[in-house]
């Protein structure tokens, strides 16, 4: 099955077209490439609200009320940063662009973030998922641990015992 067909067993139709992507001005603004399961979902979905839990933000906001991947990151990455600064050891990781860096995706209703850690090439990286007080690490892509947990063959240690539930609706956002 290819990224395109995994996504869509997956998610299903949420009845909202994929915005365009300028591929080439969002890894622009962001300084860096990004993995290809990303890619391939942007480009057939907009950003996603999955089990009225956890966001994935698009690479382009399709309205006034929504963070593009860009702005959510750089909103995320001040706020680590200032942390970091005010409690010295609390981050383990470096923030993006730092190399190896971390670098926002989503985010959770309990306002857990999900994050590539950008280590070796794109397609390569982990997922991070962090409370800020915690940090677990899926030691594999975005779209493997995207199916892990909906299928309930991954537990992130940081979601709530109940996500998802057996009938998780995905919507766009």
């Amino acid at each position: 099955m290819d990224l395109v067909d995994t996504w869509r067993a997956l998610l299903g139709d949420v009845g909202k077209p994929a915005p365009q992507v300028d591929w080439a001005a969002v890894e622009a603004e962001l300084g860096t490439a990004l993995p290809a399961d990303y890619r391939v979902l942007a480009e057939n979905y907009p950003g996603l609200d999955i089990g009225q839990f956890l966001s994935v933000f698009h690479p382009v906001s399709s309205g006034p009320d929504e963070f593009s991947l860009r702005e959510f990151a750089e909103q995320t990455l001040g706020n680590l940063r200032k942390l970091r600064e005010d409690v010295p050891g609390l981050i383990p990781h470096p923030l993006h662009p730092e190399p190896g860096g971390v670098l926002p995706w989503g985010v959770t209703d309990n306002n857990d973030f999900l994050c590539w850690l950008r280590k070796g090439e794109p397609d390569e990286w982990p997922v991070v998922v962090t409370s800020v007080h915690e940090w677990w690490v899926h030691e594999g892509n975005m779209q493997s641990f995207l199916v892990g947990v909906l299928k309930r063959e991954i537990v992130c240690p940081l979601f709530p015992d109940d996500f998802p539930d057996e009938d998780v609706v995905v919507e766009s956002v």
